[in-house]
């Protein structure tokens, strides 16, 4: 079994994680050759105030750049 693990600060646009992680499994699975019936993927969120990047800490993540 294949399990892609994500963790990401909350987003500040709306983002439909559920078409992403479908989409992700499927590519995954067709440029891998592995069957889609053994790849798992998780998504989640870091907690507003639980993740500093330099120091700062950053609330939530933009859809185009990293904090």
């Amino acid at each position: 079994m294949i399990i892609i693990q994500i963790k990401s600060l909350l987003f500040k646009q709306h983002l439909e994680i559920e078409e992403v992680i479908e989409q992700l499994s499927r590519k995954f699975s067709s440029e891998m050759d592995i069957s889609l019936e053994h790849i798992t993927v998780t998504w989640e969120y870091y907690l507003p105030g639980h993740y500093a990047q330099a120091g700062k800490v950053i609330p939530r993540q933009n859809l185009d750049s990293h904090p």
